[in-house]
């Protein structure tokens, strides 16, 4: 073990729980996780996704962390990940316990490239509740992380400072998922760093539940800009003012690899959707476009969008008001729409006179394979608009519902 290693590690540990032998804390760890099978003076195999050692001997390295709620698993041959474990939080009556797997969890990622990925979720992850820096210390010395998700709790204590100081050490990062974490406006400035330095390789981006105030979306979405390899993004549960959704806009137009984009529970007025749906008009990459609980508005400025747009192949609106002129506008799409295959409207307030437009709209259509109307208040009555519809449309193959109203003689 380096100096270094002896200096981090032994921040782990209380003055009571320091050998009084002249023995450092973190030897004395090494020591006794050796006698345990576990191999620290091995070196990593991982080259070029060849198989590593570590992936054939995971048993003795998931005995130190379960105790802590962790495991060690193979995500993909000769890949490894750190994740939490869906286990409830317990006490603990041995420090060493405790000490063991945090020095494990710190140590694997600096020491082994295979260790690509970490994922912690919430309260059931114990050290987000005890020494929290410790996952400042896994970050900040790892050399290979490309995934990293921090799915936290409202209550959850994290600490911004160690937080940072461990985003700073991230140089190979793929994918980032940061959700119900506070993102507070001091913190949204390393993770714009993060994504600014690892902007050619991230591919993947989530953020869900971060209670961040518009400058601070901003922020985020000026370093989004500058990520060209970028294919995924989901905004959830944070609103997003029509400022916010220009950058969003913005990013759409200038992103060329952009396939999945979600906005859920993001976006309170259908208004502030026009921005999107102008950079929709120019967009040739988008393939799948997921928007939930938008339950103001027109839709006609969005839906004029499809018109025009034919890469497009998936979308979903969930929780949408997709009713009455919305419902006449989406089908006015539809006639002309030539991408779409797969359209999901679940709980969006669509009833018999909806879905009967949506019928006629379907009448003309040549590309939609799939359309989902489950959780919507609709009888028989829709059923038989549709059922007349497929007797001119040759495309369409699936109309789902559920829960329809109607009488023994009318099924």
């Amino acid at each position: 073990m380096t100096a270094e290693e002896g200096e981090t590690v032994e921040g782990l540990a209380s003055e009571a729980t320091v050998s009084s032998e002249g023995m450092s804390y973190p030897d004395l760890i090494v020591a006794r996780l050796t006698a345990r099978g576990l191999d620290f003076d091995r070196s990593c195999q991982y080259k070029d996704h060849g198989d590593c050692w570590l992936c054939h001997t995971l048993d003795p390295w998931n005995r130190v962390l379960h105790p802590v709620s962790l495991e060690l698993i193979e995500t993909q041959p000769a890949t490894l990940a750190i994740r939490s474990l869906s286990t409830d939080r317990r006490q603990y009556s041995d420090e060493d316990e405790l000490y063991d797997a945090a020095f494990v969890f710190c140590w694997l990622p600096k020491a082994h490239p295979c260790v690509q990925s970490i994922t912690l979720e919430g309260v059931r992850m114990v050290l987000f509740y005890r020494p929290a820096f410790t996952l400042a210390l896994s970050l900040g010395q790892s050399l290979n992380v490309q995934h990293l998700a921090l799915r936290a709790e409202g209550d959850t204590p994290v600490s911004e400072e160690e937080l940072s100081e461990g985003l700073a050490g991230l140089h190979n990062l793929k994918s980032l998922d940061l959700s119900s974490l506070t993102i507070s406006a001091s913190l949204s400035r390393p993770v714009a760093d993060l994504l600014r330095r690892n902007a050619s390789r991230v591919t993947a981006v989530t953020f869900s539940g971060n209670r961040m105030s518009q400058n601070t979306v901003n922020r985020i979405f000026r370093a989004l800009q500058l990520c060209r390899a970028l294919g995924e993004l989901s905004i959830c549960r944070n609103n997003l003012s029509r400022g916010c959704m220009n950058s969003l806009a913005r990013l759409v137009r200038l992103t060329k690899s952009l396939r999945k984009l979600t906005l859920s529970q993001s976006v309170q007025d259908i208004a502030n959707l026009t921005a999107i749906s102008e950079a929709l008009k120019v967009n040739t990459s988008l393939t799948e476009l997921r928007l939930s609980e938008i339950e103001e508005g027109q839709y006609r400025c969005f839906f004029e969008a499809l018109t025009v747009n034919e890469t497009l192949k998936h979308l979903e609106l969930t929780s949408c008001n997709i009713s009455g002129g919305n419902a006449e506008s989406l089908a006015e799409a539809l006639e002309k729409n030539r991408g779409l295959r797969d359209l999901e409207l679940t709980y969006c307030h669509i009833d018999d006179s909806s879905a009967e437009a949506l019928a006629r709209g379907l009448e003309k259509n040549s590309a939609l394979e799939t359309i989902d109307l489950k959780r919507n208040h609709v009888s028989v009555r829709a059923v038989n608009a549709f059922c007349r519809m497929l007797r001119k449309n040759s495309t369409l193959k699936k109309a789902l519902f559920c829960d329809v109203e109607g009488t023994e003689q009318e099924r």
